[in-house]
């Protein structure tokens, strides 16, 4: 549940944390600042930590809330959080075990106390949302603001990670710094413009080039046996094991993860959010072997979280259908932009995705484990993959 305390007052800002209903943020254009979002998240984060919901004030006028989640890790939870860093260089991967081992180490039977101000289950800036009118200078003094104000309040965390920030957001960046964080090398968002000229799916297929539309009409022909439903709560309740057992097959294969949501999260998320999740379930024969969730915001739309049969995903292909139903979706609603977030990256610039930066943010209180995330950032070398151009020219144009 949240943490609950009376306003701290940090220069001319007003800090809360708590969680209070009057507040008139259910219409923000971010689903995940949504109080129906956050609920869920609470409920399908079950035992994994708990959630600090700061509410930021310029006198008495909400200018900014968020919420960050408190994880304690143990040592039986290390090897949960995947990779932690970009580089696949021998160098780095030894550099990461021994980050490990000193993190735990360091911190004994107590656990490694880990604050994450963001989401930990998206990608984007989803860590404090801010209201329109609220300036670039502001916003940045109230990132440096509220961290320190966790940190002194709630804290002391082992780690703070701050997630995340587009590039044009350096006053930000550099507020962070001065308060002692650094950036980690991390792998571009995925992301797709959505042309607005596009009518359905066959429209989409003729911007493509020759060899990708041949590409795509040979994945969607073997997509064909499938059997695609949308799934309502009730039948997202009577097929929770084999949903969660979904999950986990591709759960485990991520590169990057901080935990493992319960198997609860996907009800609670069809509940909270209703028409703004649409959950596809994909069956053969009646039984499930995949399924998708695509979260609507107001003019994006985020691709969230799957669960594949790999096997079936090598029959079928079931994985590539999965991303082309996601952009069929996004034409028929109208969306103009999709997130795919960080995973797959060539194969979803197959589908028409481009890599979008976004900076992660990182502070480590352990001096020698602070140095050697220096050293890891200053040797990264992320993973090399092809960016794939499936469009033609005229097109790409149009949709930069």
């Amino acid at each position: 549940m949240f943490e609950n305390s009376s306003f701290v007052e940090v220069e001319e800002l007003r800090i809360k944390f708590g969680s209070d209903k009057d507040l008139d943020i259910s219409k923000h254009e971010f689903i995940y600042g949504s109080e129906n979002y956050l609920e869920a998240l609470i409920q399908g984060s079950g035992k994994k930590g708990n959630f600090l919901k700061p509410e930021i004030f310029l006198g008495e006028k909400l200018i900014a809330w968020g919420c960050f989640q408190e994880l304690v890790l143990y040592r039986e939870d290390l090897n949960e959080l995947g990779r932690l860093f970009a580089s696949d260089s021998k160098f780095s991967l030894r550099l990461e075990s021994l980050f490990k081992l000193l993190v735990h180490i360091g911190n004994g039977r107590k656990g490694i106390r880990i604050l994450i101000a963001g989401n930990a289950q998206v990608s984007g800036p989803y860590g404090v949302f801010f209201k329109s009118d609220v300036n670039e200078e502001m916003q940045a003094k109230v990132w440096s603001q509220v961290l320190r104000t966790c940190d002194a309040l709630k804290g002391p965390y082992s780690i703070i990670l701050a997630k995340e920030f587009k590039e044009s957001q350096s006053l930000i960046f550099q507020s962070l710094k001065k308060i002692g964080y650094r950036q980690i090398q991390s792998l571009p968002i995925m992301t797709m413009n959505i042309d607005q000229h596009w009518t359905d799916f066959e429209h989409y297929l003729t911007s493509m080039s020759s060899k990708y539309r041949i590409r795509t009409k040979a994945a969607r022909k073997k997509g064909k046996k499938v059997k695609r439903v949308i799934w309502g709560v009730e039948e997202i309740k009577a097929n929770k094991n084999e949903i969660y057992a979904l999950y986990e097959n591709v759960y485990e294969k991520a590169r990057f993860r901080l935990y493992k949501m319960e198997a609860e999260y996907f009800i609670a998320l069809k509940e909270n959010l209703g028409d703004s999740m649409i959950f596809q379930a994909y069956l053969i024969d009646e039984k499930l072997i995949g399924f998708s969730t695509l979260v609507l915001h107001e003019s994006h739309a985020d691709a969230h979280l799957i669960g594949l049969d790999y096997e079936a995903n090598r029959q079928y292909s079931l994985y590539q259908n999965v991303l082309y139903d996601y952009v069929e979706a996004a034409i028929s609603k109208g969306i103009q932009k999709i997130d795919f977030g960080r995973t797959a990256m060539e194969i979803k610039s197959t589908v028409g995705a481009v890599p979008e930066e976004m900076r992660v943010m990182v502070k480590i209180r352990n001096t020698l484990l602070d140095g050697v995330t220096c050293i890891l950032m200053e040797n990264a070398s992320p993973r090399k993959w092809v960016q794939r151009h499936p469009f033609k020219e005229d097109n790409i144009a149009e949709l930069d």
